[in-house]
């Protein structure tokens, strides 16, 4: 059957998005466990491919920043079960660290992806049924990524393709679909230059 098209995106102007998530000094560890362990993608494409025999119809792919110098799956999913009161935990499926309370480009499989359910990442609940839910750390209003991120970007979305055949003009920013600055004004270009295929760009 044909893909489903998303809404057209926001033609409002953009405001600077609040982050999704608390400041995590070093002393912000979560109180309790709100999830199994976290598994770490090596190679990425082994876990992606995990539950390939019961996967959803994934049909997007949907970036966003977590606005926090900090932060990893553990902390986030604490936070959206605790604090936002998010029944399945942690919105996203895949959490990228950016070396503060994870790898630098460490990729975190969440317990969404792992159960094949739905993100919590988006206002629509028809998008979120169907929109894969990555999350960068760091906040890239402010700070750009690293080459090294921005390659772990590419690689993890490129993994992410091929199991589940999603076509490059399926991948979006959270600023596709809301007006926010999410995932930050230099995080959005990477996504939109993988997007048009600028090999040059994704190389600087």
């Amino acid at each position: 059957p044909p893909r489903r098209r998303p809404p057209a995106p926001a033609t409002t102007k953009t405001v600077a998005s609040t982050p999704s998530h608390p400041p995590t000094p070093a002393s912000a560890a979560p109180k309790k466990p709100a999830a199994p362990e976290w598994r770490f993608i090596n190679p990425v494409r082994s876990q992606i491919e995990g539950p390939k025999d019961r996967l959803r119809d994934w049909e997007y792919i949907v970036v966003h920043h977590s606005g926090t110098s900090g932060g990893n799956a553990k902390i986030f999913d604490y936070y959206h079960a605790e604090e936002r009161g998010m029944e399945n935990g942690m919105a996203y499926h895949f959490v990228i660290g950016n070396g503060t309370d994870s790898g630098d480009g460490q990729i975190e499989v969440g317990n969404r992806w792992r159960r094949q359910i739905q993100g919590g990442h988006l206002a629509s609940e028809t998008l979120n049924e169907i929109a894969i839910g990555i999350c960068l750390v760091g906040n890239y209003d402010q700070h750009p990524l690293s080459p090294a991120l921005k390659a772990k970007l590419c690689h993890f979305i490129n993994a992410a393709r091929k199991a589940y055949n999603i076509p490059a003009t399926q991948l979006y920013g959270h600023r596709d679909f809301k007006s926010t600055e999410c995932p930050g004004r230099n995080l959005y270009p990477v996504v939109q230059a993988y997007k048009r295929g600028d090999a040059a760009t994704l190389a600087q």
